[in-house]
């Protein structure tokens, strides 16, 4: 049985990996792109807040809001309480990609795994759980 510290480092590597595979593969856009719009989709931000959240410098989020607005997926609206602070939200446009970029990385990964044996399928189940109990700890 390989040691935990094997283990951890395996399952790590194989988890950026994948990760990386879909958000690539199957995004459509670039991951920086598509993790504006995914935190925009849960409830509105400040572009402080979105820069704060994925940890980049104020002027790279500039860019990345400029691009998607320039694309038509994020729109600006002036703080009822605060004029001088803008609020991002999604365009009907941003919802949809946003949804189609979901929809296209779900495809990827049900192909990868509808290609394994059902054991194999069985197993991943299982692992699934346990990673999913991992995170709550």
């Amino acid at each position: 049985m390989p040691e935990n510290f094997q283990i951890a480092q395996q399952l790590r590597a194989a988890c950026m990996r994948i990760t990386r595979r879909v958000r690539l593969e199957a995004s459509g856009m670039p991951p920086h792109q598509f993790a504006v719009l995914a935190a925009l989709d849960h409830h509105p931000h400040t572009a402080s807040e979105l820069a704060a959240r994925e940890q980049v410098s104020a002027p790279s989020m500039s860019r990345t809001i400029r691009e998607l607005t320039e694309q038509g997926l994020v729109q600006h609206e002036t703080s009822e309480t605060d004029r001088r602070r803008k609020i991002l939200t999604l365009t009907g446009e941003g919802e949809q990609m946003v949804q189609q970029v979901r929809r296209s990385r779900d495809h990827w990964m049900i192909e990868r795994v509808r290609e394994l044996p059902p054991e194999q399928r069985d197993v991943l189940a299982k692992a699934t759980e346990i990673l999913e109990g991992m995170l709550r700890q």
